[in-house]
């Protein structure tokens, strides 16, 4: 079994692994089970195609059919399996096409945040490639993209957590490249993490307490804003004396929002704030961004869950192996589907 060998990896290393798998397929003794969303690798190496969407089977049957839309007309049979164990030739390391039409996106002047021509290594390793990324103000932005693609190394950079090697980051026409993160947060970006952030030791109240940075105590939150957050999420209200460590998964997720805004801020950042929730939790999750956006705030947002994404996206980037491969309006994303299976690999849509 492998869960998505090749996440994170350079094009240079793709190749490499991809050969030992087909050495490991060319035996009669081995069936491999491969996790993966890069749809050129699993095109080169599947003999059959599983599509899960929010826990449910969504489709199923030999490449070809799942490629053309018929994904229930030809499941594979044993025959079929093996008549394919011949030697395929090698994918060869692929290149990001060019930048496809950016309708609706702002110019750099408009844009509340900006990147050009960023990279990032981590370690040895350049995950981003000379990322152009505009966030306009007052709008939702989603950052789209396979696993591996460099979404979240594009927040950590933005938040200065991994630092640029090349390219320049501005926020409100400033630069960022050389601020410190606690500098970053103080003009007004807040950061919800993948992993959530939380103290899980500490109660509901103190991790909303230390967020807050012109509050030392709980009487010095700002009331209004405190019960506003409460209408948004009420479970934080019931247990707001717990250990957030015993909250739920989605209360958890609902703590890690609600310290990004206990304040006003210029800008949050989200990072896959759906994954792994309940649809319950989503639905919740999505009406309070929903007031958010209402209030024109500005939010860049990863996500995974392309329904999440259409409904709450104004604006939207894809990226594909450290680069934005598109950008333009959300609303021209979701009509279509042709231009979603080109860029994520399979039109979700329609499985709504």
């Amino acid at each position: 079994m492998f869960d998505e060998p090749t996440a994170g990896m350079s094009a240079d290393d793709v190749p490499v692994v991809l050969d030992l798998i087909r050495q490991l397929k060319r035996r009669t003794d081995v069936v491999i089970l491969l996790v993966e969303h890069k749809m050129d690798v699993v095109s080169e190496l599947a003999d059959r195609i599983i599509v899960l969407h929010n826990g449910q089977l969504v489709a199923d049957g030999e490449p070809a059919a799942v490629r053309s839309g018929r994904p229930w007309s030809s499941r594979p049979t044993s025959a079929s399996l093996k008549s394919r164990q011949a030697p395929r030739p090698k994918l060869t390391a692929s290149r990001p096409g060019p930048h496809l039409p950016r309708a609706g996106v702002p110019s750099m002047s408009d844009a509340l945040l900006q990147l050009q021509g960023v990279h990032t290594h981590i370690g040895s390793y350049l995950i981003l490639h000379g990322v152009d990324l505009q966030v306009p103000e007052g709008g939702v932005t989603m950052l789209l993209g396979r696993n591996g693609a460099g979404k979240t190394t594009t927040l950590r950079t933005i938040m200065g957590l991994w630092r640029a090697s090349q390219g320049e980051l501005r926020f409100r026409g400033q630069r960022l490249n050389e601020i410190a993160t606690p500098d970053i947060a103080t003009r007004g970006i807040a950061y919800v993490p993948e992993s959530m952030g939380i103290f899980s030791d500490l109660s509901v109240k103190d991790n909303i307490v230390l967020a807050a940075r012109a509050a030392r105590h709980e009487r010095e939150l700002d009331r209004a804003r405190l019960d506003w957050i409460f209408g948004l999420f009420p479970a934080l209200q019931k247990f707001w004396l717990f250990p957030a460590g015993k909250l739920s998964g989605g209360q958890k997720q609902m703590l890690a929002v609600a310290r990004a805004i206990c304040e006003p801020r210029a800008l949050i950042l989200i990072d896959e704030p759906s994954k792994g929730l309940a649809p319950s939790i989503v639905h919740n999750l999505m009406s309070a961004l929903r007031e958010l956006k209402a209030q024109r705030t500005t939010i860049l947002m990863v996500e995974q869950n392309f329904m999440m994404a259409q409904a709450l996206g104004d604006t939207v980037a894809v990226m594909d192996n450290g680069r934005v491969v598109h950008a333009g309006a959300m609303a021209e994303l979701s009509a279509d589907a042709a231009l979603q299976q080109r860029l994520l690999g399979l039109s979700l849509g329609a499985h709504a």
